[in-house]
């Protein structure tokens, strides 16, 4: 009986392992973008520094997605859910980065 009891934390652990390469993939939240023709140049300098981590974090995040993409263990269901992940990241990227150019253009014509 205590074989079998031990047996089954192990097997619990390995069914969260195979649940999901991605779940060890994280990705922190868009950071806010302050207006530019209102913001003092500590908050445009802190805005730029969080959105500089922010891409740093997403890169990241997306290199984590494409190795379970490209690996034979996700299953094919799996792998349409992070695609759309993928995906969505890149626009969220793409987003900020046009709400920061959108900022700093302000910024500077103060």
């Amino acid at each position: 009986m205590r074989h079998r009891m031990a047996r089954i934390p192990l097997l619990f652990a390995l069914g969260l392992a195979g649940a999901g390469a991605h779940a060890a993939c994280s990705k922190d939240a868009a950071p806010s973008i302050p207006d530019g023709k209102a913001a003092s140049e500590a908050e445009m300098g802190a805005a730029q520094a969080a959105v500089k981590g922010y891409i740093a974090n997403a890169n990241a995040y997306l290199a984590c997605v494409q190795t379970a993409l490209d690996s034979a263990a996700t299953p094919k269901a799996e792998k349409a859910a992070l695609n759309k992940q993928y995906n969505a990241t890149v626009d969220e990227m793409q987003a900020v980065a046009g709400k920061w150019k959108t900022a700093i253009t302000a910024f500077k014509s103060k």
